[in-house]
């Protein structure tokens, strides 16, 4: 059984990270346009700080230049 809990960006609550530590694995999704690799990298750590795990990445609002995509990859 699956069970999918949307939490708001951390840029307007907290409520994900509260709830990281008890839900199997957290999916980041980031805008392509306005997130860095850093940015994400930040993210994962608080994640992991506060007893979750991070899955992976969703990219969304990727434009048609799929090679915008690289320097994310690693």
């Amino acid at each position: 059984d699956w069970a999918v809990l949307d939490a708001p960006a951390l840029e307007t609550s907290s409520a994900g990270l509260a709830m990281c530590r008890y839900v199997d694995a957290v999916v980041l999704v980031m805008r392509a346009d306005k997130t860095e690799a850093e940015d994400l990298n930040g993210l994962r750590d608080e994640i992991e700080a506060h007893g979750g795990k991070c899955l992976g990445v969703v990219v969304n609002q990727i434009r048609s230049d799929a090679r915008f995509a690289d320097r994310f990859s690693g």
